[in-house]
């Protein structure tokens, strides 16, 4: 257990979590739910977004692709285009032959930008699920399951 993250952890209570006005088992408990989005790397092509979205969906997430790239929108930049190019390659797990990654930062955006140009944000909500966790604040921290005993481990260091 690596104690001197989960003491910053207990003792910030960065998220404001309440952690001052529990106790230990509730602390524990706290930390171990799984209630946290945790976004990794997953590289994409047009193939697995078939698979994901229903067929209107994906015509809608597609045609506005293209149209954003041939528009050349978002902040006065290619990107877009270049990512349309990445989608229309197979792709490995390493993202080395083609694809995108859903978990860029870049990419999210663009999805952020379909849902508010369409109103769209289930079907935004679910391209972006594809590079997304649901995972505990312990496992979002690093940290193996909480017991109530490593919260009062915290408290005497």
């Amino acid at each position: 257990m690596n104690y001197t993250t989960l003491k910053v952890e207990v003792d910030t209570d960065p998220l404001g979590r309440g952690y001052a006005g529990m106790t230990n088992e509730e602390v524990a408990t706290s930390l171990n739910v799984v209630d946290r989005t945790q976004t990794y790397t997953r590289f994409c092509s047009y193939r697995i977004l078939a698979d994901v979205l229903a067929d209107a969906e994906y015509a809608t997430v597609k045609g506005f692709l293209a149209a954003t790239a041939q528009a050349g929108v978002d902040a006065g930049s290619s990107r877009v285009a270049d990512m349309v190019a990445m989608l229309d390659k197979p792709c490995g797990d390493d993202g080395s032959t083609g694809g995108l990654d859903f978990g860029c930062d870049g990419v999210r955006a663009v999805m952020d930008l379909y849902a508010s140009q369409t109103g769209d944000t289930a079907t935004a909500a679910k391209v972006k699920a594809l590079a997304e966790n649901v995972v505990s604040r312990a496992t979002e921290l690093g940290l193996s399951r909480i017991a109530p005993a490593h919260v009062q481990r915290t408290k005497e260091i």
